[in-house]
């Protein structure tokens, strides 16, 4: 597979990919993303406070388990996992 992305990057005459994200600037992404809103600074400060080498995973995952997550593709809500195949869950 990293030959494939090296060979496509190459394509597109990318030089390097971009440098991976501060702390920071990854809980806001991971925030804005999955569940549509900015972290508090406290969710910010805890997040940046811990030190475990899978914080990112864990950040993920607990984001992904939120009640506030929306799954869509394309623009288009999809169900929740774990519900029913046409139960479509709208958060405002």
């Amino acid at each position: 597979i990293n030959k494939l992305i090296a060979e496509k990057w190459k394509e597109a005459e990318i030089k390097q990919p971009a440098r991976r994200a501060t702390d920071h600037e990854f809980v806001r992404r991971a925030f804005i993303d999955l569940i549509g809103r900015i972290p508090t600074p406290e969710e910010v400060l805890d997040y940046e406070q811990d030190r475990g080498a899978d914080k990112r995973q864990r950040l993920v995952k607990r984001l992904l388990h939120a009640e506030a997550y929306q799954p869509r593709v394309n623009g288009q809500k999809l169900p929740k996992p774990g519900g029913k195949k046409d139960e479509f869950v709208t958060y405002e």
